[in-house]
């Protein structure tokens, strides 16, 4: 039926004897993933969610889910953990003064992180009260454009 040469039907019973022993190897050894398991279904429900609203207009909702989504996080083994937001109130104008405010009052403000305050309260300590809020301008690191953007929530007691 098949008139192949010697050689040739040697190389055929080598390729379908290698074929029939790693499929054999495959049915019998157990999988085994090189890559990390990853877990997707906390993603999924927040895109299934998104995905259902009709109205895509309610960036409230989506916001907080976003938030939600971005504050809870797994580590390499596979445990969640929360880190917390950070919120920055709404203030109110001329709510904050320079002279008596702590670390936390002082991070309400916009553009003004744990070490900046840091810097205030230090500047403050060594040099004294501050007489007008201009003297920020003295702290490393607020310049022209950030002091702009404080002068509506600090006063001066």
């Amino acid at each position: 039926m098949f008139n192949f040469t010697s050689s040739e039907t040697k190389a055929l019973l080598f390729t379908v004897t290698v074929l029939m022993v790693s499929g054999a190897y495959q049915l019998i050894s157990p999988r085994k993933s090189l890559l990390p398991s990853i877990d997707y279904s906390k993603s999924d429900s927040v895109f299934r969610r998104l995905s259902s609203k009709k109205n895509q207009a309610d960036s409230l909702e989506i916001n907080k889910l976003k938030q939600k989504f971005n504050n809870t996080n797994t580590d390499k083994k596979g445990k969640k953990f929360y880190t917390k937001p950070r919120k920055k109130e709404q203030l109110s104008l001329s709510s904050i003064n320079i002279n008596t405010a702590t670390e936390m009052e002082l991070q309400k403000l916009p553009g003004i992180g744990p070490t900046m305050s840091k810097r205030i309260i230090e500047y403050r300590n060594r040099i004294g009260k501050f007489n007008k809020i201009n003297d920020l301008i003295n702290v490393k690191g607020i310049g022209k454009k950030t002091l702009d953007k404080l002068k509506p929530y600090l006063i001066i007691n």
